[in-house]
């Protein structure tokens, strides 16, 4: 039936990952964007309500297929998996919603979800307005991204996150995002805590940290590059370094990650051409970048 999640059928999938158990993760949005000529100005079509979905990547076996509830919009755009240290059946799932301003938090384990809420989530007007690629729009996309940090003795650690269009860096310990009761709470005090701006044109889509350094990339759409910052360093934009961009190849970064063994993966897909433009069939429109 109309919005039943349907385990025989996947609509859409934003930036799937791969957790250290060998489980593919991800969001089954259950939306399509595209245009009807009867009505031009829907672009927006949800066939069916959103799913999570995990797999083992071994047996190619469904672990999990959890239909989420009816509160949860479309602007479901990636998934970040935190799997405990010592049992795979401890996994928590992060998972953004950029057109609700909210970040769904579902445990594995108790097969249940919850959602927080803050002020840290949502857009920033003044850095909403774009110009790449010859492209002018505007984008009022909240909170984005989870760059999970290193695991700290109790267990837990830092969660990074940022709405796209914003210049501002926030972060959140996961013992927060694992507690269910703290969603219900009103005031989130101190917990959801803005740690710096990383500087002009610095929107960014997705951003990952690599283990072994601390240190975070960042995939800046507004200046079709990649940007680096030391987590154990203030975040400010003195310690925000630029390491690559190319205006012809590199136009709008849409996926980044950061492997186990240290290796960033990136996708661009020249998203603007697509939308307010045309895609020329005799160009690369799509490309996968590696970096060690």
């Amino acid at each position: 039936p109309h919005l039943h999640p349907d385990k025989n059928r996947i609509v859409s999938v934003y930036r799937p990952r791969v957790d250290n158990c060998g489980r593919l993760w991800f969001v089954d949005t259950g939306t399509l964007q595209y245009t009807f000529p009867e009505n031009p100005n829907k672009t927006i079509h949800m066939l069916q309500r959103p799913s999570i979905w995990v797999i083992d990547m071994k047996t190619d076996e469904l672990v999990e297929r959890f239909e989420m509830p009816e509160m949860p919009g479309h602007g479901l755009v990636s998934i970040t998996v935190d799997v405990g240290s010592k049992k795979c059946g401890d996994a928590f799932a992060y998972i953004p919603d950029l057109l609700t301003f909210r970040l769904h938090v579902y445990s594995l384990r108790r097969n249940k979800m919850w959602s927080f809420e803050h002020p840290s989530f949502k857009f920033e007007e003044q850095y909403a307005s774009f110009d790449v690629d010859s492209f002018q729009y505007t984008w009022r996309d909240g909170i984005f991204s989870i760059a999970l940090g290193d695991r700290e003795n109790d267990g837990y650690r830092a969660a990074y996150y940022h709405p796209m269009a914003s210049l501002s860096e926030y972060k959140v310990n996961t013992r927060v995002l694992q507690n269910k009761a703290a969603s219900k709470r009103l005031n989130h005090g101190d917990d959801f805590q803005k740690i710096g701006e990383r500087g002009f044109k610095s929107q960014c889509t997705m951003h990952s940290l690599d283990r072994h350094t601390g240190v975070i990339m960042f995939a800046e759409v507004a200046k079709n590059g990649v940007s680096c910052w030391n987590s154990y360093k203030p975040l400010h934009k003195g310690n925000i370094q630029l390491i690559d961009k190319d205006d012809v190849k590199m136009i709008y970064p849409v996926d980044l990650n950061i492997d186990r063994d240290g290796i960033m993966w990136m996708v661009t897909n020249t998203m603007q051409r697509f939308i307010y433009g045309k895609l020329d069939p005799n160009t690369y429109n799509f490309r996968i970048w590696r970096a060690n």
